[in-house]
C-alpha cells in the first residue's frame, strides 16, 4: 500500500485529470454548438478556467460525502465489532445481484448486467454469518446508454436457516399473478389486509411458506414496508430499493435480524 502522502497525490492528479478532461470536453462542444468563445484565446482561457474551478469543485464535493458516509459505516463496523471493507468480493457481488431483479423501470432482455458490492461490513451474531453493504447493479443497455442502481443490503448465512424458499417483495397490484406467469405458485400468506397492501409472496413450496408466514410475522411485516426478502440454500437476503443513509444501517441490521428471529421462530414450530 502506497504512504499517505504519496496516496493524497495520487487522488489530487485524478481529480486534476478529471476536471481538465470535463473542461477541455465542455469547451469543445460550446464551441462546436454556439461559436462561442471565437477564437479570442482570452475567452477560451476564461472559459476552460471557469469550468475547470467548477468541475473540480465539483468533483472534490463528492468525493467528500462518499468519504462522509464510509467513514461513518466504518465506525459501526468498529461499534459493533465488524470487518470493514470498501469493495466486497465479486463472487459475493454477482451471488446477490443474481438474486434480485432489476429495478430500473426499463424491461432488461439480453442487457449486461455487472454486479459490485461497496463498504462492506461482515460479523458474525449467535452463530450466523452476517453481511451488510451497498449493491451497485450496473445495466448497459443495447441503446448505448447505462444505468447504475444501489441499494442496501443485508445477507444472512447459517446452517440452521433452511427455511422454504420463497421470494417476498414490496407490494405492487401489477405483479398479482406473476408467481403463476413464471411457473410458480402463489403461496398466497395475505389474508390481512395490511399484508397484502404491504407485500407480495411467492414460492416454489407454497404451503410451507404460508405456514411460516403466520400471524404473529405478517403483522409486524405490515408495520416494516419496504423490504425485498429472499430465502434459498441456508441464507436470507434482505434489500431496500435504494441506497440507504449510513445513519441508517443500523437500524436496518436490527429490524431485519428481528425479522429473521420471528421467522426462525415460526420455522421452528
Amino acid at each position: 500500500m502506497l504512504p499517505p502522502a504519496l496516496r493524497l497525490l495520487a487522488y489530487v492528479a485524478i481529480v486534476l485529470l478529471k476536471a481538465t478532461v470535463f473542461s477541455v470536453v465542455v469547451l469543445a462542444v460550446t464551441k462546436s454548438t454556439f461559436g462561442w468563445p471565437a477564437d479570442s484565446s482570452q475567452e477560451n482561457v476564461w472559459l476552460l478556467a471557469c469550468v475547470f474551478a467548477a468541475a473540480t469543485l465539483w468533483i472534490l464535493l463528492l468525493d467528500y460525502r462518499k468519504f462522509r458516509r464510509r467513514a461513518s459505516i466504518r465506525k459501526l463496523a468498529e461499534r459493533l465489532s465488524f470487518s470493514f471493507a470498501a469493495d466486497g468480493s465479486e463472487e459475493a457481488a454477482e451471488q446477490l445481484g443474481k438474486r434480485l431483479r432489476g429495478r430500473t423501470g426499463k424491461l432488461l432482455g439480453n442487457n449486461k448486467r455487472t454486479f459490485a458490492l461497496r463498504d462492506v461490513l461482515q460479523g458474525d451474531r449467535d452463530g450466523v454469518r452476517i453481511l451488510v453493504g451497498d449493491l451497485e447493479t450496473r445495466i448497459e443497455y443495447d441503446e448505448g446508454a447505462d444505468d447504475v442502481v444501489k441499494r442496501t443490503v443485508v445477507f444472512f448465512t447459517g446452517p440452521h436457516l433452511g427455511f422454504p424458499q420463497f421470494a417476498l417483495q414490496p407490494g405492487r397490484p401489477q405483479e398479482k399473478g406473476v408467481g403463476r406467469f413464471l411457473g410458480k405458485e402463489d403461496a398466497g400468506a395475505n389474508d390481512r389486509a395490511t399484508f397484502a397492501e404491504a407485500y407480495r409472496l411467492s414460492s416454489s413450496e407454497a404451503e410451507a411458506a404460508q405456514r411460516l408466514f403466520d400471524e404473529e410475522l405478517q403483522e409486524h411485516l405490515a408495520r416494516h414496508p419496504g423490504w425485498e426478502i429472499r430465502s434459498e440454500h441456508e441464507s436470507i437476503l434482505f434489500a431496500r430499493s435504494v441506497q440507504e443513509p449510513a445513519g441508517a444501517w443500523e437500524g436496518l441490521l436490527d429490524e431485519s435480524s428481528q425479522i429473521l428471529s420471528l421467522l426462525i421462530q415460526s420455522f421452528a414450530r
